[in-house]
């Protein structure tokens, strides 16, 4: 009986390592995080979106190992469309999305409702 008893916490301990040993070894998916802290800097001056440097998207897909990036903002409930786009479009890649919604000021202080797209390419 206590041959017994002996064996099977013995295979109840096996069973635990190589349940700890499988999950520990499982190939998991590579998550990639996306900075929107430049949208803090963004406001509207003269019709167009101001405060994004040119090279932004090129410079944050060299930090964070991309292999290129795009934003698109677009103005909602203006007369004018207010859109901006920047960065490179690369097929055949991978993405990671961001996406949602902010309030844009303008040089009046009138509040804007718009929407951002953030596209990694990986």
């Amino acid at each position: 009986m206590e041959t017994m008893v002996a064996m099977m916490i013995v295979t109840i301990v096996i069973s635990m390592f190589m349940t700890t040993f499988a999950y520990n070894n499982m190939q998991q998916e590579e998550t990639y995080d996306i900075s929107t802290d430049f949208l803090n800097g963004l406001s509207i001056s003269e019709g167009r979106i101001i405060g994004l440097d040119p090279d932004y998207t090129v410079k944050e897909s060299e930090r964070r190992g991309y292999h290129s990036m795009t934003i698109h903002i677009h103005v909602a409930g203006t007369i004018h469309d207010i859109d901006l786009e920047t960065g490179t479009f690369i097929q055949n890649c991978n993405q990671e999305i961001r996406n949602g919604t902010f309030m844009l000021t303008n040089e009046k202080g009138d509040r804007f409702a718009a929407t951002y797209e953030v596209v990694a390419f990986v």
